[in-house]
């Protein structure tokens, strides 16, 4: 819709002098555009999340003053690309400056090789096959320089390293996780002296009592140290040991890494985050041989959860699955049942997402696969399914938010339709292959990106508008 201004006529020597009128319209569909006789143009933006058209995007809104939506991009490159596979992480080397690469697992091979894809950002989006884990693996986290994973049956944790100079990854130099027994499944790095990378990953807990599977080690600019092995404690004033099942890390900063996961306590399944505040301790109650013990003690610190895992409540407290944060003062964790907690530097709360005009009510049957907070945003992801029968459908869903002085309003949800970012069929087995593993928010272009898996399953049991077989899932919303 045009606002004219014109403005004020003058005399000048006798003659009346009037101005050209000044369209104030700035032909932005997400801008409310207006016009004031004696202060002139000015414009504000509509409401964030407000629907705007964009054909070549899907589910386009308003960001700002820009009209955005979902672009879907699948494997199309040549020369190796990917072509059956699912994608588990994402990151950008060198935070800013260097190329996006996306890990995870080559499913056109028996066995399956752990991948890491080349996100090509121009002139097409698209995944380029860059290096492989043969020996039936997956990599399954992946940050910076580093990217670790396993054998798909759990049996030996993996690791490959970015070569800068060559793009390439490799397993040639990498740390060495032969001591793990059991897949990586999250991590997270922070700098410390000397701008000196440390890793802190985490992963499923190995049978017969074996303690956890939590490591870090730490890139010096040319050597990776040995990997420092840590556990976690219920009690700062004990050290009594528990086996926790890590699958989120995030690392605020040396002294302030969260991971979140599940364990057993006093015959309960219970879910947490344990809290690391960088001590180096050696022993934990009877055992000894670590290098850090990181404390689920509500009572030490504010900064641990736990909570008893209960699916019918209402909201639903399921298991913590991912987390993240800007800070130790703003970190947010979510997973299975919509279970979804933040912390606001003094405290964890249950948050239940919710806004006027929300396309699906937020209920126990969302399952959070991933939450990426920066700024005042949180941008989350994962899968929800709707109907019954024949016609249930395992939908990808995304979800924006923004905090202030810790409280959480929310604006826009996204829910795929019946199409190829919804699987739709009446086996559970099938569905399970739309997956949303991770999502991201790249620090150089503002970008979200969600990756996973569409598609069948081995069977090659067709699914509604997808391909008889299991393939990369890769999503972007452009903020700029």
């Amino acid at each position: 819709m045009q606002a004219l201004f014109q403005p004020t006529s003058t005399c000048q020597a006798g003659v009346c002098n009037k101005p050209a009128t000044v369209n104030c319209d700035d032909g932005l569909e997400c801008t409310v555009d207006a016009c004031n006789a004696t202060s002139g143009c000015s414009k504000s933006n509509k409401p964030w999340g407000t629907a705007c058209t964009n054909s070549a995007l899907s589910y386009a809104f308003c960001a700002g003053s820009l009209c955005t939506g979902l672009e879907k991009v699948s494997a199309q490159v040549g020369g190796g690309s990917v072509s059956n596979g699912a994608l588990f992480a994402i990151d950008r080397y060198g935070g800013t400056g260097g190329k996006v690469y996306s890990a995870g697992a080559d499913t056109s091979s028996n066995p399956l090789n752990g991948i890491v894809a080349n996100v090509v950002e121009s002139p097409q989006l698209g995944l380029q096959f860059n290096a492989a884990i043969n020996s039936n693996s997956a990599l399954l986290a992946q940050r910076n320089r580093l990217t670790v994973g396993g054998r798909s049956d759990d049996s030996q944790a993996r690791a490959m390293v970015l070569n800068p100079v060559t793009g390439f990854w490799t397993t040639t130099g990498a740390p060495v996780l032969t001591g793990f027994e059991r897949s990586m499944r999250g991590m997270d790095m922070f700098l410390g002296a000397n701008s000196a990378e440390t890793y802190v990953m985490g992963g499923n807990q190995a049978g017969g009592g074996t303690p956890n599977q939590i490591g870090r080690t730490t890139w010096d600019g040319s050597a990776w140290s040995t990997i420092a092995r840590m556990t976690v404690s219920s009690s700062k004033a004990n050290c009594a040991q528990i086996n926790v099942n890590v699958r989120g890390v995030y690392a605020a900063s040396g002294t302030e890494v969260f991971l979140t996961g599940h364990y057993t306590a006093s015959n309960a399944n219970r879910t947490g985050v344990a809290f690391w505040d960088g001590n180096t301790t050696a022993t934990c109650g009877n055992a000894s041989g670590y290098n850090g013990v990181a404390y689920v003690d509500t009572t030490a610190y504010t900064q641990s959860f736990s909570a008893v895992v209960n699916t019918g409540a209402v909201p639903a407290m399921g298991q913590l699955t991912s987390v993240h944060g800007t800070g130790g003062k703003n970190v947010m964790a979510a997973g299975t049942h919509g279970t979804i907690v933040a912390y606001d530097g003094a405290k964890w709360s249950q948050v239940t997402p919710a806004y006027t005009g929300m396309p699906l009510a937020w209920s126990n049957g969302f399952t959070v696969g991933s939450v990426y907070l920066t700024g005042s945003e949180a941008w989350l992801t994962g899968t929800v399914e709707t109907g019954t029968g024949g016609s249930t459908c395992r939908q990808l869903w995304l979800l924006h938010g923004t905090v202030d002085k810790g409280v959480w309003t929310w604006n826009k949800q996204i829910v795929s339709a019946n199409n190829d970012l919804a699987v739709c069929s009446n086996e559970s087995s099938v569905r399970a292959w739309m997956q949303a593993n991770a999502v991201w928010v790249d620090p150089a272009t503002g970008s979200v990106y969600v990756v996973g898996s569409r598609g069948a399953n081995g069977s090659n049991v067709a699914t509604v508008n997808n391909p008889s077989r299991q393939v990369e899932l890769l999503v972007r919303v452009k903020m700029k």
